[in-house]
C-alpha cells in the first residue's frame, strides 16, 4: 500500500468517527514533504491578496477569487476546476467548509449610509444554493473555525480576541471566549490573533501573530498556556507572527510561521521545520515561500499553502516516509567496550597509502576507495573475499557515501572538487554538485539532501538531490575560519540524524559541533569551548552516532576513538599503552558495522582493522553478552581476576613484553606471596607453641596462620594461571576448564574460612569475659577443635555449585584471505548462573564479608563494656565511664582489627557486585588493587593478632628461640 493510500485510509476513518470536515492525517514523527511545492493556482485564479483556503474530507479545495468574489472549487485529486460559487463576497478571508457542504465565509461591507463598515460571517447553504447571514462582528474575522458541537468560532485580529457563536441560536451576537479585547501578551491576552483551531475536547489553539506564539485555552478557561514559541513552559521552537495552525490525527501542531516563511511541525522528538527551511533566509530558488498566511492537509497528508507574496496556493507533497539511514547507527550499553586489539581486515597489499574512506551499509557491504587504481571495492564484513569493483574518473577521493539504493557518492579533491554519483542503472559516474574546493566529509540526509563539509572554506553546504542543478547553499559556517558558535575551522566529518540536526567535527577548533535543524548558531556538544564537562579532543575528524544518538569521534590528534553514554564521554579503543603492533597512528575514518563492531583505517600502517565489540548489556538483567557476533555467552554478575587482565595479555608474548601493569601486577603478587609466607611461619611458630593453645583462641590462630598461607598461595597460584594459559595460545582446553572450575572456588574457601576463624577467635574471647573465673579451658579446646573440623564443611556446603556453574568459554576468529593475521583461539573462565542463584550468591557474599565482622565487633564492645561492668562492682569508687575508657584504651586493638579487617575486605564485595559488562581496562589499577587489597588480611595475622598481645608475643619470642636453637644444631 502507498504512502498516500495509508494516510487516506486513516485520515477518512478519523474523519468519520469525529464527522470532522477538514483532514487530521496519521503522520509519522518522521515524515518528509517535497522542498518543492507544485503551484495549481495563481494570481489570474484567485487574484491578489487571497488569504482563504480549505480542503475538506472529499479532497475538495475551496479558495477565494478576490478580483470576482467567488468561492472556487478544485478536485484535489488532479487540481483542477470543479464548480464556482458566484455570490458576491466583498473582502472574504476565510472560510470553513462543514461535512454536509455548507460553506462558512466571512464578508467586509461598506455601507454608505452608516458611514462604516459592516462586517459579517455568511452561511452558503449546499441544499438550497444561496447565502444568510449568520453572525455580525466588530471587525473583520481573520479565521473561522467550527467545532464538532456547530459552535462558529471567529478570530478578531483588530480587537484582539476570539469569539463564538452557537449555530443553534438566532441571535447575530457572539460571545467572547479568549482574549480581553486588549492587545497584551498576558495569560488571558491577546495581540492580533491569527489562525484557530478547535479540537474535539473544545480546546482552543490561537496563532497569537504579534506575541509570536501559539496559546491553548482549555474548554471553559480565560487562561491560556503556550504551546510554542516565546514564555513557553518548555523547549519548543522560535516563531515569528505565526498565522495558521492545523492538527494532525495525533494533537502534534502544525505551523504556518509566517514571518520566518516556513511552516514548522511538532512530533515525540519535539519540533522542526517541514517546509521553508534553508537556515539563511527565504530560499527563492527551492520554495519561493514568502508572506504565507494559511494552510490546509488533503485527504494523502500533503501540505497546501497560501502564499500570500506571489499569490500562489501551492500543495507540497509527502513525499516518503523516511525508514532511516543507510548507515548503521547500533543499540549499544552504557558499559560498551570493544577488543583493543582489532583484527586486521586488509593490509597495504589491498589498500594504498592514499585511502582515507570506508562506508559500511546496514547489509554489512563495506565500501572503500582506492585512489591509485581509481577504484570503488566492495566486500561483504562477514566474508572479506572482494565481492565487486567499480572504476571510474575519481581523483584521490576525499569522502564517501553510499545510499541504502546503492548509490555511490564521492568527493573529489580540490584538483577536481566536485561531488560525483555512481548508480547501478547507469554504471558510471557523473557529477551531482560543483564545490569550490574538496569536500572532506559527505552525507546524504532522509530528506535525499546531500551535505558537503569544504575544509578550506571552513563551511558546510547542502544541496536537494531532486534538483538537477549544481548550485549548493551553505548551512553551518560563515566561509571564514573562526571559533564562534556560527563559525568553523577546517570541518571534517559531518553526520545528520533524522531530526535533520547537523553534527560537524570542527577539526581546527578541536571540537564536535551541533547545528539545530535552521540554526546558524551551533552548540558545542563535545571538546573546547563546551559549556559542560565533555572531553578534551585534538583534531576530530570523524562522527558516529549510535542508536541512542550518542556520539562517537574519531579523535585522530590523540590516535582514539571517543564514546559517549549516560555517564559522559570515555574513551573506547586507543586508550591504553600498548605494543607498536596494537596500536593505530593517524587513523582516518570509522564506521560501525552491523554487529556493532568498529571498522577503522589505520593510515600510518596501510590496512584496515575491525575492532570487535566484546559485550552488549541488556538494561533489564545483570548479564552481558561476551565474544562475538557468531560466538556469544552471557557472563553474570562480578569481577574476577580473569575479567581484570584478560583484555591487558598480549597472546603469544613473553612476559617481558608485557605492558608495564602486567609486570608490576607480577612483582606485587611475588611480594605479597613472600610477606603472606613469612607472616604465616611467625604466626605458626607462635601458635603451635603448647603455651598458646591453653584456650580454644590458640587452636583458631594455629589453623588461621595455616589457612592464610594456603590463601596467599592461591591467590598466587590463580594470577600465574591467568596470565601464564591466556599468554600462551597452545594451552590445552583441558587445562583452562580444570583451572578455571576448581582454583577460584579453593581460593574462596580458603578466603571466607579464614575468616570466620578470626571471628571465632573474637567470640571465644567474648566469652571468656563473660564466664569470668568460671570458663573452662579444656571444654574450650575441645569445643574449637570440633569447629575446626566442622566450619570448613560448612563454608564449602555454601559455594559448592560454582563448581557446577563455572566453565571456559571458548570461540575462535578465523583468518582469511585478506587477513594479516591466522586463525586465533580465545578462552574465557566465565560464570552463568541463573537470577536466583545470582541472588543467593549476593547473600552468600554478605553473610561471610559482614558475618565475621560483626562477631569481632560486637565481641569486642561486649568485652570493653562487660569487663568495664564487672569492675564496676568491686570498684565502686570508679566512675563507670572511666572504666569504659580504660577499657577501650587497653582493648582498642579488638576493635580497630574488625574494622580494619572489614575496610580490607570491602574492595572485593563491591568488585563481586560489579555488572558483568565493567571494561576494567578503563581504570585497571583501581580494580587491580580492590582485587590485591582483599587478600591483605592474609598476610596481616601475626600483626593483628599476635604484635598487639604482649602474651602471644612472649610466646612467639620463647618459641622463635626454640626455633633458632633447633635449626642451629
Amino acid at each position: 500500500m502507498t504512502i498516500e493510500l495509508q494516510v487516506c485510509c486513516y485520515c477518512n476513518c478519523l474523519n468519520c468517527l469525529l464527522a470532522a470536515s477538514f483532514n487530521q492525517p496519521n503522520l509519522p514523527s518522521n515524515a518528509i514533504w517535497a522542498h518543492r511545492g507544485i503551484t495549481f493556482a495563481d494570481r489570474s485564479i484567485v487574484g491578489g491578496n487571497s488569504r482563504a483556503l480549505f480542503v475538506d474530507t472529499n479532497n475538495t479545495i475551496y479558495l477565494v477569487n478576490t478580483v470576482n468574489n467567488t468561492i472556487l472549487l478544485y478536485d484535489g485529486y488532479n487540481l483542477t476546476p470543479k464548480n464556482v460559487i458566484p455570490e458576491v463576497l466583498l473582502g472574504c478571508s476565510s472560510l470553513f467548509v462543514t461535512s454536509n457542504g455548507d460553506i462558512y465565509a466571512n464578508m467586509n461591507i461598506y455601507a454608505h449610509r452608516s458611514g462604516r463598515d459592516l462586517y459579517l460571517v455568511k452561511k452558503w447553504i449546499s441544499k438550497t444554493n444561496s447565502f444568510e447571514v449568520v453572525m455580525n462582528t466588530s471587525e473583520e474575522c481573520f479565521d473561522l473555525f467550527m467545532d464538532i458541537n456547530d459552535t462558529l468560532y471567529c478570530s478578531i485580529l483588530l480587537k484582539h480576541q476570539v469569539v463564538k457563536k452557537d449555530s443553534s441560536y438566532s441571535s447575530f451576537v457572539p460571545i467572547l471566549v479568549a482574549g480581553t479585547g486588549n492587545e497584551g501578551s498576558a495569560s488571558d491576552e491577546l495581540n492580533k490573533p491569527h489562525g484557530i483551531f478547535v479540537d474535539i475536547n473544545l480546546d482552543l489553539y490561537v496563532a497569537d501573530c504579534s506575541n509570536h506564539r501559539i496559546q491553548l485555552f482549555r474548554f471553559g478557561k480565560k487562561n491560556a498556556v503556550t504551546r510554542v514559541g516565546q514564555e513557553s513552559q518548555k523547549p519548543t521552537i522560535s516563531l515569528k507572527s505565526p498565522s495558521g495552525i492545523a492538527l494532525d490525527a495525533n494533537k502534534y501542531l502544525f505551523i504556518v510561521d509566517r514571518g520566518n516563511d516556513r511552516v514548522v511541525g511538532e512530533g515525540p522528538n519535539g519540533f522542526r521545520c517541514l517546509i521553508g527551511c534553508n537556515a539563511y533566509g527565504y530560499d527563492t530558488q527551492y520554495t519561493q515561500l514568502r508572506d504565507l498566511y494559511t494552510m490546509s492537509f488533503d485527504v494523502f497528508g500533503n501540505i497546501l499553502v497560501v502564499n500570500n507574496y506571489n499569490d500562489h496556493i501551492q500543495k507540497f507533497v509527502l513525499t516518503k516516509i523516511p525508514s532511516g539511514l543507510p548507515l548503521n547507527e547500533p543499540q549499544l550499553c552504557h558499559s560498551a567496550s570493544w577488543n583493543r586489539r582489532g583484527i586486521i581486515l586488509t593490509n597495504q597489499s589491498t589498500i594504498k597509502p592514499t585511502t582515507q574512506n570506508i562506508f559500511i551499509t546496514t547489509n554489512n557491504t563495506i565500501y572503500v576507495t582506492h585512489s591509485e587504481e581509481k577504484k570503488v571495492l566492495i566486500w561483504n564484513d562477514n566474508d572479506p573475499t572482494l565481492t565487486k569493483s567499480i572504476s571510474g574518473d575519481i581523483r584521490n577521493p576525499r569522502s564517501l557515501f553510499v545510499t541504502s539504493n546503492g548509490g555511490i557518492y564521492i568527493g573529489n579533491d580540490r584538483t577536481d572538487p566536485v561531488v560525483k554519483r555512481w548508480t547501478s542503472k547507469k554504471n558510471t559516474f557523473e557529477t551531482v554538485m560543483n564545490a569550490s574546493h574538496a569536500c572532506y566529509g559527505l552525507f546524504i540526509d532522509i530528506t535525499d539532501t546531500l551535505y558537503c563539509s569544504i575544509f578550506h572554506e571552513h563551511q558546510v553546504v547542502k544541496k536537494d538531490l531532486s534538483d538537477a542543478s549544481f548550485i549548493h547553499i551553505p548551512v553551518a559556517g560563515t566561509g571564514n575560519k573562526g571559533s564562534a558558535f556560527d563559525e568553523l575551522y577546517e570541518p571534517r566529518g559531518i553526520f545528520v540524524d533524522v531530526n535533520l540536526d547537523l553534527y560537524v567535527a570542527d577539526c581546527g577548533n578541536h571540537r564536535v559541533q551541533l547545528f539545530r535543524f535552521g540554526k546558524k548558531d551551533a552548540v558545542t556538544v563535545a571538546g573546547s569551548m563546551s559549556d559542560e564537562l565533555t572531553v578534551s579532543l585534538r583534531n576530530p575528524i570523524g562522527i558516529a552516532l549510535d542508536v541512542n544518538k550518542y556520539l562517537f569521534i574519531l579523535d585522530s590528534g590523540l590516535d582514539r576513538i571517543i564514546g559517549e553514554g549516560p555517564y559522559g564521554f570515555r574513551c573506547v579503543i586507543g586508550c591504553y599503552e600498548s605494543s607498536s603492533s596494537d596500536q593505530f597512528i593517524s587513523p582516518m575514518a570509522m564506521s560501525f558495522d552491523l554487529f556493532g563492531n568498529m571498522i577503522i583505517i589505520d593510515a600510518n600502517k596501510n590496512r584496515i582493522k575491525k575492532f570487535l565489540l566484546e559485550n552488549l548489556c541488556d538494561p533489564n538483567n545483570k548479564y552481558c553478552v561476551i565474544g562475538d557476533q557468531c560466538n556469544l555467552h552471557f557472563k553474570s554478575i562480578g569481577l574476577t581476576l580473569d575479567d581484570i587482565l584478560y583484555e591487558e595479555l598480549r597472546k603469544d608474548s613473553p612476559l617481558s613484553q608485557q605492558i608495564v601493569s602486567i609486570k608490576v601486577s607480577a612483582g606485587l603478587v611475588t611480594l605479597m606471596f613472600v610477606a603472606g609466607l613469612i607472616n604465616s611461619f611467625l604466626s605458626f611458630i607462635t601458635f603451635q607453641n603448647k603455651e598458646a593453645q591453653q584456650v580454644g583462641c590458640g587452636l583458631y590462630l594455629l589453623a588461621s596462620s595455616v589457612t592464610s598461607f594456603l590463601t596467599i598461595s592461591m591467590f598466587f597460584v590463580k594470577f600465574w594461571f591467568v596470565v601464564l594459559t591466556q599468554i600462551d595460545d597452545s594451552t590445552n582446553i583441558l587445562i583452562h576448564q580444570s583451572g578455571c572450575k576448581s582454583i577460584e572456588p579453593i581460593l574462596k574457601f580458603f578466603l571466607y574460612f579464614d575468616g570466620w576463624l578470626n571471628a571465632c577467635v573474637a567470640i571465644e574471647r567474648a566469652f571468656h569475659v563473660y564466664k569470668g573465673v568460671t570458663f573452662d579451658k579444656q571444654k574450650s579446646r575441645l569445643v574449637a577443635r570440633w569447629i575446626i573440623v566442622i566450619l570448613p564443611l560448612c563454608v564449602l556446603l555454601t559455594f559448592v555449585h560454582e563448581f557446577i556453574y563455572r566453565n571456559v568459554f571458548s570461540y575462535e576468529v578465523s583468518g582469511n584471505g585478506t587477513q594479516v593475521m591466522n586463525a586465533r583461539r580465545y578462552d574465557w573462565c566465565v560464570t552463568g548462573y541463573s537470577l536466583a542463584v545470582q541472588t543467593y550468591n549476593t547473600i552468600i557474599l554478605f553473610v561471610h564479608l559482614f558475618g565475621p565482622f560483626v562477631a569481632n565487633l560486637f565481641s569486642a564492645l561486649f568485652i570493653v563494656f562487660g569487663v568495664a561492668r564487672t569492675r564496676s562492682k568491686t570498684q565502686k569508687s570508679q566512675n563507670i565511664n572511666l572504666l569504659i575508657r580504660k577499657q577501650f584504651n587497653e582493648h582498642k586493638q579488638l576493635i580497630i582489627s574488625p574494622m580494619v579487617l572489614l575496610a580490607l575486605s570491602v574492595p572485593r564485595l563491591v568488585i563481586s557486585l560489579l555488572p558483568g559488562c565493567v571494561n576494567a581496562s578503563e581504570n585497571l589499577w583501581l580494580y587491580l588493587s580492590a582485587y590485591f587489597i582483599s587478600f591483605m588480611p592474609s598476610i596481616l595475622v601475626f600483626l593483628i593478632f599476635v604484635a598487639p598481645s604482649k602474651l602471644y608475643m612472649k610466646t612467639f619470642k620463647d618459641s622463635f628461640k626454640k626455633w633458632r636453637h633447633r635449626t642451629r644444631q
